[in-house]
């Protein structure tokens, strides 16, 4: 089951059911801080440390061509730990303040957020409810993509994205809690309801 994402900026705040979805999502290259945050420091040292990683994109013609700012939340251990860097379109020579990296690949549920920073709670919040009404399990990390750059608060796009367990039939066993599971198995691509 597919669920598509609003398209346009007209909503602010918390998304609806009908605005989170399923889908494959592949790897992206990023050029990175090698120095890491917290959950916690996220928001007070994500500037700080992307501006050596700006620093070497401009250094670097040909890099980036429309990448946008990411923070990869991979661990929740000890306060977690969160990368943050920019995309880019090839690999590069490591440095002492930038590295190579690449976002999570595989099944996710993901979701289109507009609004100020400082209410994207919201919609992770959002997609980790559905996830569990849905019968997903989560399988880790997380991340944020963020737009372009507006002074309008209810511009600021930033797409939010779960790794969820790619294993189908695991899914769809947990979606058919108290059926028959062989009906589990009737399904084509794993991710459809119970029949």
């Amino acid at each position: 089951m597919t669920r598509t994402c609003d398209s346009g900026p007209e909503r602010v705040g918390r998304p609806d059911d009908d605005e989170i979805s399923v889908r494959k999502e592949p790897q992206h290259r990023l050029a990175a801080a090698r120095q890491r945050t917290t959950f916690e420091r996220i928001s007070q040292e994500i500037g700080r440390l992307l501006e050596p990683v700006w620093a070497f994109i401009h250094e670097h013609p040909g890099l980036r061509t429309d990448g946008h700012n990411v923070a990869v939340y991979w661990d929740q251990a000890g306060g977690g730990s969160v990368e943050v860097g920019v995309q880019v379109v090839r690999t590069f020579e490591d440095t002492d303040a930038v590295v190579n990296s690449t976002t999570p690949t595989g099944l996710v549920a993901t979701t289109a957020y507009y609004g100020p920073y400082s209410e994207l709670g919201l919609a992770h919040h959002a997609v980790r409810a559905w996830c569990k009404t849905q019968g997903y399990e989560l399988a880790g990390p997380f991340w944020e993509v963020y737009g372009d750059w507006s002074d309008d608060p209810a511009r600021l796009r930033t797409d939010v994205f779960y790794l969820l367990h790619d294993d189908p039939s695991a899914t769809l066993v947990a979606r058919c809690t108290g059926r028959d599971v062989g009906n589990a198995a009737q399904s084509i691509d794993g991710i459809q309801a119970c029949t």
